[in-house]
């Protein structure tokens, strides 16, 4: 499923805590509204959950990983679960694109 969320790199953000903060706050809301509406969203552990970032630039894998920090803890929420589950396991992968968009797609693989 598509979710039109910007991630940023939250290791090489030089802004004040409460900007930080504000950024993680509506980053879960926006999720966990979208998640909560998809039909095909179910997870079923064992799963593996792909993120897959869209955006005009890409980032270094460590940095890929922190973007969605945020939306993993929600998602980990939303099903239940603690984010280091092992029963789920979680990957990162991003994709170049031509426009100045932002937005992200969660594939999962239910084992």
């Amino acid at each position: 499923m598509r979710f039109d969320i910007k991630t940023v790199s939250e290791a090489n953000q030089r802004e004040h805590w409460a900007a930080k903060s504000k950024r993680k706050k509506q980053q879960q809301r926006d999720f966990s509204t979208l998640w909560r509406q998809c039909k095909e969203c179910i997870i079923q552990p064992p799963s593996v959950v792909t993120f897959t970032r869209h955006a005009c630039r890409v980032m270094d894998s460590d940095n890929l990983a922190g973007a969605f920090k945020h939306i993993r803890d929600q998602l980990a929420r939303e099903i239940g679960i603690d984010d280091g589950d092992e029963r789920v396991h979680y990957r990162y992968d991003q994709k170049r694109i031509p426009k100045r968009e932002h937005y992200f797609t969660v594939d999962i693989t239910n084992l």
